[in-house]
């Protein structure tokens, strides 16, 4: 089934789409439970989901689909988004990204290719309060719940203009963060940490969240293979708040 649907750890969203991250590491959990639910709780109980991601620069990508990405870049850059350069993403390997800013509109753009899943593009902006906006045409976002506060402006398979056009009618006119290209990997890597900090309060994804996820897949997925990933993946969540309160929380001599 791995060779079927090879699915990546990615974004979730906050600052660029980081609710994908969850949702094709649900996916993964997902399609090996359907080997069999004792085989697939042996492999859902390997490894989590990381607290945190980590960016590293890519001097030279190799694009998956090296024309797709230069279309959207060159594109993003007629819209006035000035290139940064090409990233790696730690805890999902074979994911490179191209990320651009536009500092006069506080806003980010992302071009993400990743083989098997295809070239996808968001713009974003963060805002001051905690907030932030998303306008993006992956087919992936809406299946989990969103962050509050982070807003979300969706139409799958839209062109850059329309991405962009997207973003302007739902962009708070002020309160927005600046975004220069030196913040940007901060930027990226804090949001996915808060959003995840979010999902893990709220006990790791919901019944409903996995249902929709299994429903995407276009497969039959057992109800003890749903249940087994919402249990197992709720227990990760527990485990990553332990593990943060105890690098906020003092230890008692």
């Amino acid at each position: 089934m791995g060779d079927v649907i090879k699915v990546f750890l990615l974004l979730v969203i906050g600052l660029v789409a980081l609710v994908v991250l969850g949702l094709l590491f649900l996916r993964w959990k997902l399609l090996k439970a359907l080997g069999g639910l004792a085989e697939g709780l042996e492999e859902l109980g390997q490894g989590m989901n990381p607290a945190e991601i980590h960016l590293a620069a890519e001097p030279e990508p190799e694009w998956s689909e090296p024309q797709t990405v230069a279309r959207q870049i060159e594109a993003l850059q007629a819209a006035g988004h000035e290139p940064i350069g090409a990233y790696t993403v730690d805890a999902m390997p074979g994911l490179t990204i191209e990320a651009l800013v536009n500092p006069g509109e506080s806003s980010w753009s992302v071009v993400y290719d990743y083989p098997g899943m295809g070239v996808w593009v968001d713009v974003v902006t963060r805002y001051a309060d905690g907030g932030g906006l998303t306008a993006t045409n992956s087919p992936h976002v809406d299946k989990l719940d969103p962050m509050p506060g982070k807003d979300r402006a969706i139409e799958v398979g839209a062109d850059v203009p329309r991405i962009v056009e997207l973003w302007a009618e739902a962009v708070r006119p002020d309160g927005r963060k600046p975004a220069v290209a030196e913040n940007f990997v901060a930027e990226f890597e804090q949001a996915y940490a808060e959003e995840m900090a979010w999902r893990d309060k709220r006990g790791g994804p919901t019944e409903e969240e996995v249902r929709r996820i299994a429903v995407e897949m276009n497969d039959e997925v057992s109800e003890d293979a749903i249940q087994a990933t919402v249990d197992v993946q709720a227990a990760q969540a527990a485990l990553r708040e332990a593990e943060r309160a105890a690098k906020t929380e003092p230890w008692e001599v």
